[in-house]
């Protein structure tokens, strides 16, 4: 028995349905990420590559500072600009109340110097979705148009195949 290739209709209505349980996917996840108190991140430059890149959404969890570690990526906000920044840390030590930092982006030359309070907070990524930062502001809005749009066209074909029949 020789099988038929599905339909245009078929194929359409399968498409955005996968596209509509990725987009629920990851809104449940970062809701649920939001409810436990969790932060959203957007990387920003590719200092981090290869561990993150440019536009991936990266979700957090708050801690003390004194919590870091050598080796993790932390995101804290830089004390000269107040500018939020991804690195790894190099080396910590906690001394009168402060807890200083040496950080690198793994891609980067450059080391930082700081530290902060040691009953603050920082950063420490929990899940990473590649892109999805991407998807914030005007980029966002044209690939949720287009994928409302697919769905609407899938439906609209189902509809016309099922109205003329077999």
């Amino acid at each position: 028995m020789r099988r038929r290739a599905p339909k245009p209709a078929h194929v359409a209505v399968f498409a955005a349905a996968a596209a509509a349980g990725l987009l629920a996917t990851l809104a449940l996840t970062i809701l649920a990420s939001l409810v436990v108190g969790h932060k959203l991140v957007v990387i920003g430059s590719s200092t981090m590559e290869p561990a993150l890149s440019d536009g991936d959404l990266v979700i957090e969890r708050q801690v003390a500072p004194g919590d870091a570690e050598v080796g993790d990526i932390v995101t804290f906000s830089e004390p000269v600009t107040g500018r939020s920044l991804t690195r790894r840390v190099e080396a910590v030590a906690e001394t009168s109340g402060r807890v200083g930092f040496v950080t690198k982006g793994d891609s980067s030359p450059t080391f930082e110097r700081f530290s902060l309070p040691a009953d603050g907070q920082i950063g420490i990524p929990t899940r990473k979705v590649p892109l999805a930062g991407d998807l914030s502001g005007l980029t966002g809005l044209f690939v949720l148009l287009a994928f409302v749009l697919l769905g609407v066209v899938a439906v609209a074909l189902s509809r016309r195949r099922h109205r003329a029949g077999p």
